[in-house]
């Protein structure tokens, strides 16, 4: 079983584009980044990379993106591609490189805000460590995540809307999900290996549904990988 794991967890790594080097370790440096929100932007796309340390989504911001960094690797800092098609503005953030050394003390902290005044769209690949996602205040056009390895939250109980999708494979670890108990959300999870846990929920099977009725619908799609779900409503 071991072996099986760990065989797991390196394709998991391989997959998620994660690789070994050896990185040189620096001072701690913290950086900060902001992207103004056009007056004619109508709609947001977010496209996040992370690859070891502590992510955390603080909710918005007045501007389309505030971000505080801080690393002791530069390697590990983030690059930025902001693009503007229309009335569509587009944030790409991933490393400098794409490899991974995850042994020895590393730190690499990144902090962000996301604009509250238009629709976002996120497709987030995560890395190794540890995830906290609020999107408080947030217009949610759609939410894909993809929580690599390590310990994952997504707390999307006080996200300005409710009728969206969101699509997790939650990776190796333990991703908990938090939604607002005011609100209609019905939830798939495939099984794989691991506990699924729920709080607030009425489940059949593999559904799992607040008792709330309402037009308005969260629909969320959940493929297990290793680990532990936890769903929680507040």
């Amino acid at each position: 079983m071991k072996k099986l794991l760990l065989y797991l967890l390196l394709t998991l790594l391989l997959t998620t584009g994660c690789s070994f080097f050896n990185s040189t370790k620096g001072p701690v440096e913290t950086v900060t980044k902001t992207i103004e929100l056009q007056e004619d932007t109508t709609l947001g796309e977010i496209e996040l990379s992370f690859g070891v340390g502590r992510l955390q989504f603080i909710g918005s911001s007045t501007h389309l993106m505030d971000g505080t960094f801080t690393s002791n690797i530069d390697s590990l800092m983030p690059n930025f591609d902001h693009r503007e098609r229309s009335q569509l503005e587009l944030i790409s953030i991933k490393p400098r490189s794409t490899g991974l050394n995850i042994s020895g003390n590393i730190t690499n902290d990144w902090k962000l805000a996301f604009s509250n005044e238009i629709p976002l769209s996120f497709l987030l690949k995560l890395g190794v460590g540890e995830n906290n996602l609020s999107f408080a205040g947030l217009i949610i056009e759609d939410l894909n995540v993809n929580a690599g390895v390590g310990d994952t939250v997504i707390d999307l109980s006080e996200a300005k809307n409710n009728d969206f999708n969101v699509d997790v494979s939650s990776g190796v670890g333990r991703t908990k999900l938090i939604f607002s108990e005011e609100h209609a959300v019905h939830i798939k999870i495939s099984k794989g290996l691991g506990s699924v846990s729920a709080r607030g929920f009425i489940s059949n099977g593999d559904i799992y549904e607040t008792d709330v009725e309402s037009e308005e619908v969260m629909n969320v799609t959940i493929k297990q990988g290793i680990g532990e779900i936890v769903l929680e409503t507040k």
